[in-house]
């Protein structure tokens, strides 16, 4: 197909049981000005009223929508797969079933693409917060970083932004780089080509069963983690939009809004882990990329603060998959991590198993040798989120009680976190110099370069730099 006859966007919309937000998905895009795209509609195996929804209003565009009914069982990553293979468009976006987009967003990414023909077209997100979810915050973009300088540039500069999320939906690609991941294949023109003795080994696998079930092995968060890698080690242009594009809903049933009470450390800490050794063995740190390295500090973060939740025996399934990965281990010393060092040096010399065991251990004496002087204080835990709510849990096991937690996001003043309420930071500076000589912050986060700030906005308020431990 010519690209003059493609449409300038391909659409994908991915549905699973989300009869109470779809139509307001697909009325965000029909109701847009911008009418050059089409949208590419898949039902993931949904039993609720989603099917007869997207029925009716591929029924009412037939021009606009191409609608697929995926049979059960769901399947993760299923849609996005075949969304890649089918799409007609010269660029390629995403929009989860349970967001929306800007007014005037099309517009806008179409002028962007038709001014600049970049290979990528990023932007910010707003957030629409359900009743009792969690907010979710963006970073702070400076756009003068990312647009009209040296691509390398660029991507250093939101590399190294905190909380730069990296959902897929958040990018619009040029059809020619747009990663097959699914399959291993770079491109989406190319054609199909399975190498007979290379699926059979794959099919092998040296993944234990344990691990494909739990982990959701070569989808989900792994599936995500080497999209992103991809998609920017294969552009070699970006352009920032000006004003935020999307809307991301944050529900109460979500995963990402879910307590950490409700979740378990093989979703949470294992998963991180073997995310970074499959990153590692698939791309072997042949080519070193400033993605991949934030994703591995980053995931690395959350194993390191998250993995006491892992039981014996999710240890001795993961060393099953360190042992197969034994190869390309030593690449984990190229991340520019000193934690992935430690966890490196502690399989090296004890083993998998015992190595793991022995860096749980050491995450936990760390903790509390950094807490010693905090007995009698008011505790409390800087910023919220999975690192935060596992750092109060893990203080609760050792003897130590939580105040509450502290977060510099207005809309969690207030709230409640682990039966904590949470309060925004400014609310130390009425305490007493007494009181504040008695309260002690721990920071834990995920974004290591976050923490400094932090500190400094916690010893600007008055609190005792004694009293704050960076976790």
């Amino acid at each position: 197909m010519q690209d003059a006859k493609r449409p300038l966007l391909s659409i994908f919309v991915s549905v699973y049981n989300l009869e109470s937000y779809i139509e307001q998905c697909l009325d965000s895009i029909l109701q847009q000005p911008f009418q050059d795209y089409e949208i590419l509609l898949f039902d993931n195996g949904s039993v609720d009223r989603s099917i007869e929804i997207c029925t009716g209003y591929a029924q009412r565009y037939p021009d606009k929508i191409r609608y697929y009914k995926l049979p059960l069982p769901t399947v993760v990553g299923r849609p996005h797969h075949l969304a890649c293979t089918r799409m007609r468009g010269r660029y390629f976006m995403q929009i989860d079933g349970d967001d929306y987009l800007a007014s005037g967003a099309l517009q806008q990414i179409s002028d962007a693409i038709l001014k600049h023909r970049p290979d990528i077209v990023t932007g910010s997100f707003v957030s629409d917060v359900e009743p009792n979810a969690i907010n979710r915050n963006d970073a702070i973009f400076e756009p003068e970083k990312i647009n009209d300088v040296p691509y390398e540039d660029a991507v250093a500069y939101l590399s190294e932004l905190p909380q730069f999320h990296i959902a897929p939906w958040r990018y619009i690609l040029k059809r020619h780089i747009i990663p097959k991941f699914a399959t291993g294949k770079s491109r989406l023109h190319r054609k199909k080509r399975i190498n007979k003795k290379r699926q059979i080994l794959r099919n092998k696998n040296d993944i234990p069963l344990y691990c494909k079930k739990r982990y959701n092995w070569n989808l989900s968060v792994h599936g995500e983690a080497k999209l992103i890698v991809t998609i920017f080690e294969s552009g070699q242009s970006i352009y920032f939009l000006e004003k935020p594009f999307y809307v991301y809903r944050q529900r109460t049933g979500s995963i990402s809004a879910l307590p950490l009470s409700m979740l378990s450390g093989n979703l949470l800490a294992g998963a991180r882990l073997l995310t970074i050794l499959w990153i590692v063995k698939w791309n072997r740190w042949e080519k070193h990329s400033a993605f991949r390295n934030k994703i591995c500090i980053e995931f690395m973060e959350l194993y390191r603060q998250l993995c006491f939740l892992n039981t014996s025996y999710e240890e001795s399934q993961m060393a099953e998959v360190i042992r197969a990965y034994k190869k390309s281990l030593q690449h984990l010393k190229n991340c520019d991590t000193t934690e992935l060092h430690a966890l490196y040096e502690q399989i090296q010399l004890l083993g998998a198993e015992r190595g793991l065991a022995s860096y749980r251990e050491q995450q936990t004496e760390k903790l509390m040798v950094g807490c010693k002087g905090f007995c009698g204080k008011s505790v409390y835990v800087f910023p919220t989120g999975f690192c935060g709510e596992a750092t109060a849990e893990l203080l609760a096991i050792q003897g130590i009680s939580v105040t509450g937690f502290l977060d510099n996001d207005p809309s969690k003043d207030g709230i409640t976190i682990r039966d904590k309420t949470c309060c925004i930071p400014q609310k130390l500076q009425g305490y007493s110099d007494k009181e504040k000589k008695n309260t002690a912050v721990i920071i834990a986060t995920s974004y290591p370069k976050l923490s400094p700030a932090l500190r400094d906005q916690l010893v600007e308020m008055g609190i005792p730099e004694e009293n704050i431990y960076i976790r």
